[in-house]
């Protein structure tokens, strides 16, 4: 497990390790973390390089499952952040023998206090039906397979994207009418219909590979169906952005009423969600203008050139719904809902 050293932009240098995810063990003093400290933990190390490397230091939990500015990161760090309540409004944290006091007033956010505006998503009957259509109709999954061998065959499904152009006369070069379509799912098996034959004998010519593009020409045949399309020469560009195999579902055993219930639940579950999203950053707009937050102790502490002010308003965020949290002895991860109920919300169409 190779070492390395990270620089900490406080009063204080610590040192921390960098390891692969699955090296990493268990991660001490969890439970003394909140989601505010982790985030600091996360913006006070810019020295981890990009996002997507699994980096590491002793003593706190994962950034991952707290907070998501840095989604793919996990820190720890040697002497855990303890938070510390001094009164009502102020918060002391303490990194080593460096304390930093955030103090934090909350603006009013209570019996309708925060007046919001948000779009209320609805969900229809069509929608409904439309998606029951193609819950009926739907007979195999396409399962991903990860590549690394000899690309696309006989046997494979593929995801791809094509347009087809005019390979010559007057109208050469330009895209031809209905030829066109994204991340299409075409069967690799022998046919013998052109364009899809053609298609086919290309794509598994020397296996194409996943985000590979190639081009080449066919000419529909003389019965084909779409009559403007008979006997027209074309350049295709063909895309394969993913190689699969085609997984046949079994048959829902269930009465239809009851698939559709499902599918109906599914569908208005999501509507609220989106609905809740919009209203909470409503909420979290109202309430960083009218809350003070004393950050800028911490902001001079660590260094925000990759951070910025967004990074900034998502860390005092954290900070207002702590607070909250604890004035109203509620767990954090219910602090926004708790908001939205508090809030005055006109919903618009």
């Amino acid at each position: 497990m190779a070492a390395m050293a990270c620089t900490l932009h406080t009063a204080h240098a610590l040192s921390c390790f960098s390891s692969t995810l699955n090296n990493a063990g268990g991660i001490n003093e969890a439970s003394r973390a909140s989601p505010a400290e982790s985030w600091l933990r996360a913006a006070a190390l810019p020295g981890t390089s990009s996002i997507g490397q699994n980096t590491f230091c002793s003593g706190g939990p994962p950034v991952s499952q707290l907070f998501d500015a840095r989604p793919r990161q996990i820190l720890r760090i040697h002497r855990p952040l303890v938070l510390a309540s001094a009164d009502s409004f102020t918060d002391e944290y303490s990194r080593g023998r460096t304390e930093q006091k955030v103090k934090i007033a909350l603006g009013p956010y209570k019996d309708g206090a925060i007046k919001v505006s948000a779009k209320k998503f609805e969900v229809s009957n069509d929608e409904i039906e439309k998606a029951l259509k193609a819950k009926l109709g739907k007979t195999y999954d396409f399962e991903r397979i990860n590549f690394t061998g000899s690309g696309a065959k006989i046997g494979h499904m593929v995801k791809v994207s094509f347009e087809g152009k005019y390979s010559d006369g007057p109208n050469a070069g330009q895209l031809i009418r209905g030829t066109k379509a994204d991340f299409f799912e075409l069967e690799l098996q022998p046919r013998e219909d052109d364009p899809w034959k053609t298609f086919v004998e290309q794509i598994v010519k020397n296996g194409m590979g996943q985000e590979e593009s190639k081009s080449f020409t066919l000419t529909f045949p003389a019965d084909y169906k779409a009559v403007p399309l008979r006997n027209v020469a074309a350049r295709f560009t063909v895309t394969v952005h993913e190689i699969g195999i085609k997984k046949m579902l079994e048959k829902d055993p269930r009465p239809e009423a009851a698939i559709r219930a499902d599918i109906e639940a599914d569908l208005r579950a999501t509507a609220e969600r989106k609905t809740n999203d919009l209203i909470d950053q409503e909420v979290r707009r109202v309430l960083l203008e009218t809350s003070e937050a004393d950050v800028d102790k911490v902001a001079a502490s660590v260094s925000w050139a990759k951070f910025g002010e967004k990074s900034l308003q998502d860390f005092k965020w954290n900070l207002l719904l702590e607070e909250v949290a604890r004035n109203e002895k509620i767990e954090f991860e219910e602090a926004k809902a708790f908001l939205r109920r508090q809030a005055t919300v006109n919903f618009t169409p």
